[in-house]
């Protein structure tokens, strides 16, 4: 019996950081994980050297909560392109990244193990070879 299904390639340069629009390689989700991180770090320092230095109001805790989810949406948006990429199936891989980064975000404090569980996670993600990405030439 013949397979008539076609692989689906996709050209990662042409993504959008905010959107789930085409699945992402190894090197395009290091890069993204790297700014985001970088990113996140650079604004909660500017954020809790305003705080510690001024009257903290109550907006200051709306703004670093926004900040937050902002930046819970950017690694969303990064796991579930790779993961996109990996498993083949965009539905799949966003529900699957939804659940990874709940259980990152519910156990994240709660011992040393989740934090390791968390960080081979993401070190599989960026090991797992993908099927979907179009190999620049």
């Amino acid at each position: 019996m013949e397979d008539n299904t076609q692989e689906v390639i996709f050209d990662e340069s042409k993504t959008n950081f905010l959107k789930i629009d085409t699945p992402i390689g190894k090197l395009k989700f290091f890069v993204n994980s790297v700014i985001i991180f970088i990113t996140q770090i650079i604004i909660l320092f500017g954020i809790y050297c305003v705080g510690s230095n001024f009257h903290v109001s109550p907006s200051l805790y709306w703004f670093t909560f926004a900040v937050f989810i902002f930046f819970f949406y950017l690694f969303l948006v990064s796991y579930a392109k790779r993961l996109w990429d990996i498993l083949g199936n965009k539905r799949f891989a966003i529900i699957v990244s939804i659940i990874l980064m709940m259980l990152n975000f519910i156990v994240y404090y709660s011992s040393v193990v989740s934090f390791i569980a968390s960080f081979v996670a993401f070190l599989a993600l960026l090991f797992i070879p993908g099927k979907l990405i179009k190999k620049s030439e």
